[in-house]
Order: structure tokens, then sequence, then C-alpha cells
């Protein structure tokens, strides 16, 4: 693991201490309208049922979960164990401590598969790559995975170009541009067919205030 990214896991597990507002503690401090419009959504792409097991990737302290399926069977995995206490200590459920790209989980266990946001976070794009792959291992077949806010590499340098230096000096790595990993949508889209899923990049609502560099990749595993 390298030095950066151990930093990012210590951002993380700081930020899980940074307020006592579930929401804050995962950078949703407020339960805006754009956020529901992010429920609604995410329920729609994973077609979500209330029989269905669902596992979130990067799970922090359970925020998303807990307004996403309430009703449901609910696992998560954070490398952050700050955030994976909080989880275990709101929400009844299966949550680890982990690494997105090792799921201590077996093959086929879940029907849904959940990982928003936190692909940039990785440390390079294979390793991002293995994370699809490991969604991909433990979701049933005829389920679906929905790897969401996914930062396009077409845009890469013009945001990058873009973000302040000096700023960035003074705020968590976690949250510097300059540090976030960009990818190949097809790239990734190609790792799903390879597994024999049908896969598609989707654009995500113009109403997202940064849809314009971020994008989504349904997949239903067959």
């Amino acid at each position: 693991m390298s030095k950066v990214f151990q930093q990012k896991q210590s951002d993380w597990e700081k930020q899980a201490q940074s307020s006592e507002d579930p929401g804050a503690q995962v950078g949703r401090p407020n339960q805006n309208s754009e956020f529901s419009h992010l429920l609604e959504r995410l329920k729609q792409q994973l077609d979500l049922q209330d029989t269905d097991t669902i596992l979130d990737v990067g799970c922090g302290n359970g925020f998303l979960l807990e307004h996403l399926a309430p009703r449901n069977a609910l696992a998560g995995v954070d490398y952050a164990e700050q955030m994976i206490n909080l989880a275990n200590s709101r929400l009844q459920g299966d949550f680890r401590v982990a690494s997105a790209d090792q799921l201590p989980f077996e093959n086929e266990q879940f029907d849904k598969v959940l990982c928003y946001s936190i692909l940039h976070y990785m440390q390079g794009e294979t390793m991002g790559q293995k994370v699809l792959e490991e969604c991909i291992r433990v979701t049933k077949k005829g389920g679906v995975i929905f790897i969401g806010d996914i930062l396009d590499q077409t845009e890469e340098n013009r945001i990058k170009s873009s973000s302040d230096l000096e700023y960035e000096k003074k705020i968590p790595l976690i949250h510097r541009y300059s540090s976030w990993q960009f990818y190949d949508l097809e790239t990734l889209k190609q790792v799903a067919l390879q597994y024999g899923c049908k896969a598609e990049i989707v654009n995500q609502p113009e109403t997202f205030k940064l849809s314009n560099y971020r994008k989504d990749l349904r997949i239903k595993k067959l």
C-alpha cells in the first residue's frame, strides 16, 4: 500500500470523527433535493426490491444504505475502521473493514452491489479494475452492479489544471483533485463484458453538479 493511499485512509478515519451528524461524517451534511434525486436514481438503476440482499462497497458509516434500502438485508465494507464502527453501531447488517479490491465475501452472495463515488480514491486504474472484478464476483447471476460517480479520463487534464494547488495544500489529501484517479470508461466496460456481463455507461443527470466529468457504469450479471 502506497504512502498516498495510506494517507487517504487516515484522512477518511478522521472524517468519521469530524462531526456527530452521520451525513456530515461522509460528506453529505444536507439531505437536499439532489440527495433525494440520487436515492431515487440508485433505486431505479439497481432495480432494488425489498427482498434483495445489497452490498455497499465503500459504505462509510452506512448513511447512504440507511436511506436507500432500509428494508433490505444490508452489508458493507470500508477501509476505515472508524466508519465501520459507526455503521455497526447504527444499522443492522454485516459491516466489515476491508479493501474494495479484496472483498471478504463468497462468490455470488448478493442480489445487488453498489459502489458509489469511491473509485477515484484507488491507487491506479489496475486497482479500480480489480474492484470492479470483485463486485462482479460477489454478485448473483441475474443481479445488478452499479459503479457510480466514476471520474471520466477524457476530462482529467481540464479538471486537474483548474485545481488550485496552493489551496489543496490546506485540505486533506483525500479531497485533493490532483490526487484523484480518473478512468477510461470504455476500458471498465470491457472488463465487465469479459466476465460475460451486460454493461452500459450511463450519463448522470445534468442537475448533478459534477455531472460534467463524472459518469456511471451499470452492469447486469448474466
